[in-house]
C-alpha cells in the first residue's frame, strides 16, 4: 500500500478540501469498492484513523478532510477484521 502527503508549500488556511484515489481494477480485484475507505496516518503517533469515505463511482472514493495530512487507502472489511482480533487477543490477557 502506498501512502501520500499532501501538502502545499505555502502555509495556508482553509476549511475542507476534497481528496480522491482512482483505484486500479488491480487493486479492487475480487473485491467490492464499498469495501475501500480512506484513511489518515498520524507520522508522530503511528496511529491511522478512517475518514469518511464516499464511493463516486466503480473505481474512485473521496472525502472530504480538514487538514493536508498523509492518506492512503485501505479494505475497511480488513481493519474491522484486525480491530475484532486485536480486541480478541487483549481481552484474553
Amino acid at each position: 500500500s502506498h501512502i501520500i502527503e499532501i501538502k502545499h508549500p505555502d502555509s495556508m488556511e482553509f476549511e475542507s478540501a476534497n481528496i480522491s484515489f482512482t483505484l486500479d481494477k488491480s487493486i479492487i480485484g475480487n473485491h467490492s469498492i464499498n469495501e475501500f475507505e480512506i484513511l489518515r496516518f498520524e507520522p508522530l503517533t503511528g496511529e491511522v484513523i478512517p475518514v469518511d469515505t464516499t464511493v463516486d463511482s466503480d473505481n474512485t472514493i473521496s472525502a472530504n478532510v480538514s487538514e493536508l495530512c498523509y492518506y492512503g487507502i485501505g479494505n475497511a472489511l480488513e481493519r474491522y477484521k484486525f480491530v475484532i482480533k486485536k480486541q480478541i487477543l487483549t481481552t484474553k490477557g
